[in-house]
């Protein structure tokens, strides 16, 4: 596999080689393999990943969103010829196309495939559930069974997530109607939804595929956060539950699991957007999720109030690695374990004893400011 990305701009023209195995990096970062001159890219704004079987785009969670052959996409399989347009800019990607790979695109979009079928092309074995062919398992991407897919016509890389839960009848249908909106949010700190659907029985969501893992995987691998990145992290969790207020969605039990750590970026989204609670009120036993989330939460949350208590726990957990109901007094342990500014220990202090005193708008400013003061410290 040998390939070459040709970036045009307005002022400049770029020809970038790779071969098998490559990573590269795209954005206005020095870091970044390919720089883009353009303000309307992010510093890292998208990798494509090179292997023997072809070329995988994925957007970084950038702010402007990145398009293939004109198509908003978060990730995406490359083909030769395809387009990538970041900005103003523009990126030709060519390179040796896998025969194989070629075929089975050709014979999928031709007139032919009536009288062809998946068993007739030379590739290898696939499983399908639904539009999607299963590529590989994700065991760090939270509960329930969870796969890496590819749309089988557009070709898109995805998350697909079978949420451990048994129905009744009619509980996807009611399910389904609640959730619909799901797939119209869109904020840099929640991950797109862009499927639901159903397949004997369970209930599956199609996500934007991120890679990385869970917060609560992360913190486990790291042992411990220095004290800005558990801040910037704080900040990035009150952004995306914020922008989950203004559609309505509350009492979300937000816990480390249900946070995704970009691999590259260290940047968070939100990936459970109270999924437990939408499936209970359709009629779907919640039991298996119900246990992960009381490790945290041993009360049901209600509303928007309560997820300032949520605030509190994931600050809590970010700073100490633990949940605070382990601890009969966690102020005591908090100091005891790390030292922290006095407005960041107040903080954790009034989210978990007074959450209903407090709001969204001082938790994001007062991490926000500690975190630009400490960095200012660091110059």
């Amino acid at each position: 596999m040998q390939g070459k990305l040709i970036l045009k701009n307005s002022d400049q023209e770029v020809v970038l080689t790779f071969k098998e195995n490559d990573k590269i990096i795209i954005g206005r970062n020095k870091r970044c393999n390919l720089i883009v001159n353009d303000t309307k890219i992010s510093s890292m704004h998208c990798q494509i990943d090179v292997s023997g079987e072809g070329c995988r785009f994925v957007d970084l969670g950038s702010t402007n969103g990145s398009y293939v052959n004109g198509n908003k996409t978060s990730s995406a399989t490359l083909y030769n010829n395809d387009v990538i347009r970041l900005g103003n800019a523009e990126i030709a990607i060519e390179f040796t196309v896998d025969k194989d790979k070629s075929l089975k695109k050709k014979l999928l979009n031709s007139e032919i495939t009536e009288t062809w079928s998946e068993n007739d092309l030379p590739a290898e074995e696939v499983e399908y559930i639904y539009n999607y062919r299963l590529l590989k398992t994700i065991n760090d991407f939270g509960q329930g069974e969870n796969y890496q897919a590819e749309h089988k016509t557009r070709y898109d890389i995805v998350a697909l997530r079978k949420l451990p839960v048994s129905s009744s009848t009619n509980s996807f249908e009611k399910f389904a109607k609640s959730t619909e909106f799901f797939k119209s949010l869109d904020s840099a700190r929640i991950i797109k939804t862009l499927d639901i659907f159903e397949e004997n029985g369970v209930p599956i969501i199609v996500t934007e595929y991120i890679q990385g893992c869970t917060l609560e995987m992360w913190l486990e691998k790291k042992q411990r956060l220095s004290l800005s990145r558990s801040l910037k992290i704080a900040a990035y969790i009150a952004s995306g539950i914020e922008y989950l207020h203004r559609f309505h969605i509350s009492g979300i039990c937000l816990c480390p699991h249900h946070i995704i750590v970009e691999e590259l970026t260290k940047r968070t989204k939100i990936f459970d957007i109270s999924c437990a609670s939408f499936l209970r009120q359709s009629g779907y036993d919640t039991h298996a999720l119900d246990v992960a989330v009381q490790k945290y939460y041993p009360k049901p949350l209600e509303d928007a109030q309560d997820d300032m208590y949520v605030l509190g726990t994931l600050l809590f957990f970010l700073l100490t690695g633990e949940s605070p109901i382990q601890h009969s007094s966690p102020q005591e342990y908090l100091e005891q374990k790390r030292s922290v500014p006095p407005a960041i220990l107040q903080l954790v202090v009034d989210y978990l004893q007074k959450p209903r005193e407090q709001k969204i708008k001082r938790f994001y400013q007062t991490v926000t400011k500690t975190f630009h003061n400490l960095k200012r410290k660091e110059r």
